[in-house]
């Protein structure tokens, strides 16, 4: 089985890298890149994951969403990252 490189950066999580601007909270949002792909793992709780985004320069325009499961703190995030994409996709 072929080994593929992929980029994982944590936009939401419990705790937060010690990087100036970057929020915290109880949730979970994953950006992932591999073969050339983008998706959006879950949104976080609030604007979290939109906001730390924003401060990592992710390009979010266009980008699909994938959401694990309905607790809202994987999904409540949901209208601030769709301010930043655009027209996307929702899985």
């Amino acid at each position: 089985m072929p080994i593929v490189e992929a980029k994982i950066i944590t936009l939401c999580d419990n705790s937060a890298v010690p990087m100036p601007g970057i929020r915290a909270e109880h949730g979970l949002s994953f950006y992932i890149e591999a073969k050339g792909r983008r998706i959006l793992f879950d949104t976080g709780q609030t604007n979290v994951a939109a906001h730390n985004a924003q401060i990592l320069g992710i390009d979010m325009k266009g980008l699909p969403i994938v959401l694990s499961h309905g607790h809202y703190d994987h999904h409540g995030g949901l209208n601030s990252i769709l301010n930043l994409t655009d027209k996307t996709e929702i899985y």
